[in-house]
């Protein structure tokens, strides 16, 4: 699902339900059977996204492809340090932030990533490629209903369910 709003130099999302579709983008990658993608998210986002039903049951600990970093720089810097490791197991990269002002720091680190295994979606209008509108009620690149927009609780029931999920 990803790859429907995804472009080679990343993209923003914004609009009344970004939320709900970065939250099912992170489900999708985390739970589809045969998937071989990593997700790195800096904690503040993962934190905005699942909210303290997240951090309460600490299923970030439970997933190995879940990656929470500590910081944007930190998600920067485990990216750098997993290029070209996982080239030969086809293993893409879902990368979720909030870039903000560190938007070139952000662009300059898509720059050096090979463009085929890193899927980058920020949270906010993002200057250095597309920018989707998300929302429902109004006109966006939605395609139609084929996506399930996922609320915190709804988010975090789909990955506790899920069969790929560790603690099932």
């Amino acid at each position: 699902m990803a790859r429907i709003y995804s472009h080679p130099q990343g993209a923003g999302l914004i609009g009344a339900d970004a939320d709900g579709l970065l939250r099912a983008t992170i489900v999708d990658a985390l739970t589809t059977a045969g998937s071989r993608i990593e997700v790195v998210v800096p904690r503040a986002d993962l934190d905005h996204l699942f909210g303290p039903a997240l951090r309460n049951a600490q299923l970030q600990n439970l997933h190995p492809a879940l990656h929470p970093t500590k910081t944007l720089e930190d998600s920067i810097e485990y990216l750098e340090g997993r290029e070209g490791s996982t080239t030969a197991e086809h293993t893409s990269f879902l990368w979720i932030a909030s870039p903000g002002n560190d938007a070139d720091v952000v662009h300059q680190a898509l720059q050096h990533h090979p463009d085929d295994n890193l899927i980058a979606l920020f949270r906010g209008a993002w200057p250095y490629g597309p920018t989707h509108l998300i929302d429902k009620n109004r006109s966006g690149p939605l395609y139609g209903s084929q996506i399930e927009l996922l609320s915190p609780g709804r988010a975090i029931a789909k990955l506790v369910a899920s069969t790929s999920w560790p603690c099932h």
